[in-house]
Order: structure tokens, then sequence, then C-alpha cells
């Protein structure tokens, strides 16, 4: 485990401070418990980096609280509980736990025989990170005993990360993103947003007076890197439009929202019950609607001349006479460059009923002939059914 030199001998010192009775060999296996928990591997930034840091900010504002060892203390147990998992990033329970942190502080301090009211102060100081303290400021009394300094100097510590200059701030940023890879880009830009948002809509972001210094530097990196977050959730928006706007390949189909799909449901059993419905039928339609299509006859018709009655030479006749107009046709297309159609012998005047057998066509002429009687000029079409 890689970790600096003096991170060691600072817990003992720190513990021995606060009253520790544990022997030298008992506070190093303390502590080395402790190194392996911000150890862990899904710690990218919460890590021992952070602890280091946070330490060193602890030592800048030791000059105004009241008890340093404790502040330390607290400091390096503040997130030895630490979780990415969704059931917690969901419920707003991820990161640095500071209540199962303080459970961990007690069972550990309490061990290595620290007094059970300083490691009460001890836990109270990491349970008070999880609230947002009272925006107070200290410079304006003279006493600072109503004040929970070390409180204020250790979430002050904490929050100092903030500050860090461009550089560091960039990679403190890719280390938290790594951190919440399992979440969605989106959703993760968005929780980003809402938590930028609180900070900068604060007073004051750093409450202690040696703390102030990190004002001006916090809110900088605060508010560029929540103009970067809408321009990236604007670019979302957009490469999720184009995709939503995008044909898909032919034969696949975009799943429908609920939303989409709850709308063509019930569009689709209103269309149902209008077509089910005879009262939706205007009433003409229903009027025709009672009707067979062999009644469909306008009422106002006249009967024509009775149809003529031709003979079974006639027939064939004006059969071929049907046969020979389509071959001219057909021969009129070719010599257009249209293509051809096929020469179908015409159908018999009266359709037999289904059950009897239907009939043969005539047999068609290689070579139709031409007469000069009126009733040979007809077309097949023109010519009289023989009922």
């Amino acid at each position: 485990m890689d970790y600096p030199q003096w991170l060691l001998p600072t817990f003992i010192r720190s513990a021995r401070a606060a009253g520790a009775t544990a022997s030298d060999e008992e506070l190093s296996a303390a502590a080395m418990r402790l190194m392996g928990r911000w150890g862990a591997p899904n710690r990218h930034h919460h890590g021992l980096h952070h602890l280091c840091d946070m330490l060193s900010r602890i030592t800048t504002l030791a000059p105004e609280t009241h008890h340093p060892e404790l502040v330390s203390l607290a400091a390096f147990y503040h997130g030895c509980v630490f979780s990415t998992a969704d059931k917690d990033t969901y419920t707003r329970n991820g990161g640095e736990n500071e209540v199962e942190s303080a459970r961990v502080a007690r069972s550990e301090l309490t061990a290595i025989g620290i007094a059970p009211a300083t490691v009460d102060r001890v836990a109270d100081l990491i349970t008070g990170m999880k609230k947002q303290p009272r925006e107070i400021d200290p410079t304006i009394s003279t006493t600072l005993n109503a004040i929970d300094i070390d409180k204020l100097a250790l979430r002050d510590a904490h929050l100092g990360a903030l500050a860090a200059g461009p550089q560091k701030y960039t990679k403190y940023l890719d280390q938290v993103s790594k951190e919440y890879s399992h979440v969605p880009q989106e959703a993760f830009l968005r929780a980003r947003r809402e938590i930028i948002g609180k900070l900068l809509a604060r007073r004051q972001i750093f409450l202690t007076p040696l703390g102030r210094q990190w004002e001006g530097p916090a809110r900088d990196n605060l508010a560029g890197e929540l103009e970067r977050i809408e321009t990236r959730l604007a670019a979302l928006h957009d490469e999720r439009s184009a995709e939503e706007a995008a044909p898909l390949p032919r034969g696949e189909e975009r799943p429908l929202s609920p939303e989409e799909y709850a709308k063509l449901r019930q569009g689709n059993e209103r269309v149902v019950e209008e077509i089910a419905s005879p009262d939706s039928l205007p009433p003409a339609a229903k009027k025709e609607s009672d009707r067979s299509s062999l009644e469909t006859i306008p009422d106002d018709s006249e009967p024509g001349s009775p149809p003529r009655t031709l003979t079974t030479e006639k027939k064939k006749m004006a059969e071929r006479e049907e046969i020979a107009r389509k071959m001219q046709e057909r021969m009129a297309r070719r010599q257009r460059g249209l293509p051809g159609e096929s020469i179908a012998t015409p159908p018999s005047p009266i359709a037999s009923p289904p059950s009897a057998p239907s009939q043969a066509s005539p047999p068609s002429a290689p070579t139709p002939e031409w007469h000069d009687d009126d009733d040979s000029a007809r077309a097949g079409f023109e010519r009289e059914p023989d009922y």
C-alpha cells in the first residue's frame, strides 16, 4: 500500500493527544486497518490522496480550532465507509457515508482506549459533515465559544478540494466521474449540476475565517464546471433528437415509449368502437348497409330496351372480333415500345353458379374472318348478352 510516511505518525500522534491508552503497535494496527479502507480499488478520488489533502488543509485551519487533534481524528474516519453502488447512489447515500463512518470510528477509537466522551465528540464531528451548518460569520463575535468552530473547520477542509488549481481540479473531476462510471452520463451530469447549483447559491461556501481564502477559486471552478455541464447536456439532447429523427433500417421499428403506446392503444380502441357501432355510420351509409349488393341500383333508374337474342354463329363471330381487336392493340403497343398484354379469352356473358361446372372457352381462330354485316362491326364489350 502506497501512502506518505508522515500519515501513520500523524494518526498515532492525534490518537495520543486524544487520550489513547493502547500501545504503539495497537495504534499502528488500527491505523493500517484504516489505511486499508481508504485504499480500496473503487476509490479514485475519495482515497488516500483525498485524505492527505484534507489533513493538510486541517493543518492550515488548526490555529482557529479548539481541539485540532479531534478534528484530525474525525478527518481520518470521516469517509472510511464508502460506496458508489446503485442502491446507495440513487437513494442519495452514495460516496462517503458519514453515519456508518462514525460507527466505525466509535468502535476503533474505543478499542484503543480513548474516553467515551471524546469518542462521542469525534463521532459528532463526522456526522456533522452530513448537514449544512448555519451560515454564521465567526468574525462578527469576539468569542468563538458559541460557534462550533471545529465542525466548521472540518467541513471547510473537506470542501477545500473545490479551490484546487485548474489542472488539479480537472483531475479531481475525472476521478469523481470514474467512481460513478456505472451511472449514465446524463444522469451523472444532472446530479453534478444540482450539487453545483446549491453550492453557488450559498452566500458563503467556506465559513471559517481562514477558509475564506478558498472562496474565490472555488466559485470560479464551480462556475466553469457548470458551464461545461450545460454545454454537454445540450449536446446530448441534440444527439438524442437526431437519433429519434433518423430513419430506422428497413424492417426495424423503434420501440414505443410508454406514453406513445398508451396513446396508440387508446386511439385504436376508439376506432374499433366507431367501426363496431352502427350508430357511428351516417344515415345514407346505414341505408345502403342494409341492402345487398344486388339491390344497390338507384331507385330512379329506368329499364332500357329489351336485349336482343344472338344466335350461336353470331356469338362466335363476336368473340373472334374481340380476339382480333386485342391482337391489334398488342401490336400497336409493341410498336410504341410499351409492354405487351396477354390475350385472354373473354369471359362468358353470364357467370355460372359455383356448383355448376365451368364452360370451356370457345376455340379461337388463327386468323379472324371479317364480314360486312352490321352485327359483326361491334366490339366484344358492345355485344348484347344472351339472356
